[in-house]
């Protein structure tokens, strides 16, 4: 059985912070801080936790033209997140 494993984001002054659960003090315990919750949540899971991270590739048409498009998904708990999106036309 997997283990779960919670994180807490919340708002530190004028930053969020993003930590484990069982969350000491910023000095003892990892932790990461952006300006928004998201923002903080991607910067702890890339630098401190263990993500699922997926790459995925996929070919397309539209509007007569032929696309394919990458991206990375992070999936955190139930959330999943999409970052460094790029599409390119192949004709």
């Amino acid at each position: 059985m997997e283990e779960k494993v919670t994180y807490v984001v919340e708002k530190d002054g004028n930053m969020w912070c993003a930590h484990y659960e069982e969350f000491e003090n910023i000095q003892e315990s990892p932790c990461a801080f952006g300006e928004t919750k998201e923002i903080a949540l991607l910067a702890f899971i890339n630098n401190v936790a263990e993500p699922k991270i997926n790459h995925h590739i996929t070919k397309y048409g539209m509007d007569g033209h032929k696309w394919a498009e990458a991206w990375d998904q992070v999936n955190v708990e139930e959330k999943c997140y999409c970052i460094n999106k790029r599409s390119i036309r192949l004709d």
